[in-house]
């Protein structure tokens, strides 16, 4: 039995469109100069190399977070237990 005949097609275009989404964002997430700065050393890198030294995780997402006046970020992380977790990356220094 095909595919096609077990589910609708609008399931399977949610299910295709979901798969992309999911291989894309992982792509994006780990891809240098992403985010305020860019480029080599910018603070969003190190704070996702920091991340991913400190865990042993991939991280999934990091965005800048501004938390009582100081600049941090805002990151996911996959686990290697394949668990999901926020942490919050505190400014390196005032520079940044």
């Amino acid at each position: 039995m095909s595919l096609m005949r077990l589910l609708p097609r609008s399931r399977i275009l949610l299910l295709l469109a979901t798969a992309l989404g999911l291989i894309c964002g992982n792509v994006l997430a780990d891809k240098p100069g992403r985010g305020k700065g860019g480029g080599k050393g910018s603070g969003v890198e190190q704070a996702a190399s920091e991340l991913r030294q400190r865990t042993g995780g991939q991280v999934l997402r990091i965005v800048p977070e501004e938390g009582g006046g100081l600049p941090g970020y805002k990151a996911k992380i996959l686990l290697p237990g394949g668990k999901v977790r926020t942490m919050r990356v505190p400014p390196r220094d005032g520079g940044q």
